[in-house]
């Protein structure tokens, strides 16, 4: 078993599954697909407050982590993220820029740390790519004011599992 397979493995994610499941609806096509999957991601994060995060603070909560933060104060605000994620009331949902940056460190250790901080602050939850936002929202003005019978909120649509990040920026 190759490396990619066994992280998606250790995930909990199982590719002949995943095949499995897919032939036996070969009538669904990739868009009806992606927009079911959105739609569920939708579902998983409506109720939850959204915390979003930049770079830096992303390490320094990494660094807290580690055991190593600088300021005191970084401390409480991971106890209060991680108790919010905890207990189903917040979310800190990642991006493809944050993804790319993180995709930047050179230390393995700290990278690994930050990937595992942003996994599980993000519950695996990210906005769309930057570029599908945009046609997202240009499509959302003009189905408002044109067609508002085919009109969808746009929160419906924005929100993806943060593996749909790695087709998006490869």
């Amino acid at each position: 078993m190759n490396t990619i397979n066994r992280l998606l493995a250790s995930k909990g994610f199982d590719f002949s599954e995943c095949v499995r499941k897919h032939s036996e609806t070969p009538n669904v096509t990739y868009l009806e697909y992606m927009s079911a999957r959105k739609e569920a991601c939708s579902q998983r994060v409506s109720l939850l407050k959204k915390i979003y995060l930049d770079t830096k603070y992303w390490i320094r909560l990494r660094d807290v982590r580690l055991g190593i933060e600088k300021n005191p104060l970084d401390k409480e605000i991971y106890r209060v993220l991680t108790d919010a994620v905890r207990d189903d009331k917040a979310i800190c949902p990642i991006g493809a820029t944050l993804f790319l940056e993180l995709s930047l460190q050179r230390d393995m250790t700290t990278k690994r740390t930050t990937a595992a901080l942003m996994d599980d602050l993000s519950r695996g939850i990210a906005l769309e790519f930057e570029f599908e936002m945009i046609t997202l929202q240009i499509m959302d003005f003009i189905l408002k004011n044109v067609h508002p019978n085919l009109h969808t909120e746009l929160e419906k649509t924005c929100w993806i599992n943060a593996g749909g990040i790695f087709g998006q920026v490869a």
